[in-house]
């Protein structure tokens, strides 16, 4: 409900700079029906043919609703919904790694509490109001929900079908991430990152080095 209520004035807004090269006057993404061959066009013809993903999004849009920009406008918003609760799921379960095995009960209101923060910052403003940076709110939802995915994976027992279900979650979410824009690219860097930082322990060991 804040998120909708901080970007409902944006709905209304015209396409604007990139907006008109790669929807308004994109005619790949003009489908009129979901065939694959008018899919495929969309995704790969489109003038980022390196991100099909957010292509195939915004020709979805305009087989439902034409170039209605609120039509365009709500879809963002909806995504930047989805991507707070996947920081809140992917703080939640940061909290039960290793490195914050002493948090307890406080865990989950620290994640709402960040997830809270994160939905409704003004950094956003251009991802969520700016309909052709969907791009990179995708790329966001898609790498987010990979590292959700890598994390749960590792807090599981080895050897059993959910945790190979999930390190598989991980790798598709991360195609789909890099398919929407190409920061995803950083990903297995923050993967090793974040196994570094949040289960190996590593950091720690180095700060008792440093000061020994």
């Amino acid at each position: 409900l804040l998120v909708v209520f901080c970007y409902m004035n944006a709905l209304p807004g015209p396409f604007v700079f990139d907006d008109e090269h790669n929807i308004a006057k994109n005619r790949h993404i003009r489908i009129a029906s979901l065939d694959p061959a008018g899919l495929y066009d969309a995704a790969f013809k489109s003038p980022l043919p390196n991100r099909p993903i957010a292509n195939l999004s915004f020709a979805f849009n305009f087989y439902f609703n034409g170039f209605n920009v609120v039509g365009y406008r709500f879809v963002n918003i909806l995504i930047h919904i989805v991507n707070g609760f996947l920081v809140f799921g992917l703080m939640r379960v940061t909290f039960r790694t290793p490195a914050f095995a002493a948090l307890g009960e406080k865990a989950d209101l620290m994640a709402a509490s960040a997830a809270l923060v994160w939905m409704v910052h003004p950094l956003h403003t251009q991802s969520v109001g700016y309909i052709v940076q969907r791009m990179t709110s995708l790329a966001t939802l898609f790498y987010l929900l990979a590292l959700l995915c890598y994390a749960q994976a590792r807090l599981l027992p080895k050897g059993g079908v959910r945790r190979h279900a999930f390190f598989g979650g991980c790798g598709l979410a991360g195609l789909l991430a890099l398919g929407s824009k190409e920061i995803a690219a950083t990903l297995p860097a923050f993967i090793y990152l974040y196994e570094w930082y949040f289960f190996q322990g590593l950091q720690r060991a180095w700060l008792k080095r440093r000061l020994a």
